[in-house]
């Protein structure tokens, strides 16, 4: 059963995906969004840090991501 993901935005909504585990909504989040270029909202570092300091989220490498129930 796959897993809902959400990983930090700059701008707008926070990108909302599913996979088996953060890697692989990491992974399947990359290959959606490849052709509109929209990943580089992802990777705001203060936006981050705002996301896993106050707002639950955890580290996946430079990206933030919480798993929604």
């Amino acid at each position: 059963m796959l897993k809902k993901y959400l990983f930090a935005s700059l701008r707008g909504d926070d990108f909302q995906i599913e996979g088996s585990s953060p890697e692989d909504a990491w992974s399947r989040l990359c290959e959606r969004e490849k052709e509109n270029g929209s990943l580089w909202k992802t990777m705001d570092k203060y936006r981050n840090k705002w996301a896993v300091e106050n707002e639950g989220f955890s580290w996946l490498g430079d990206v933030a991501y919480r798993e929604e129930q």
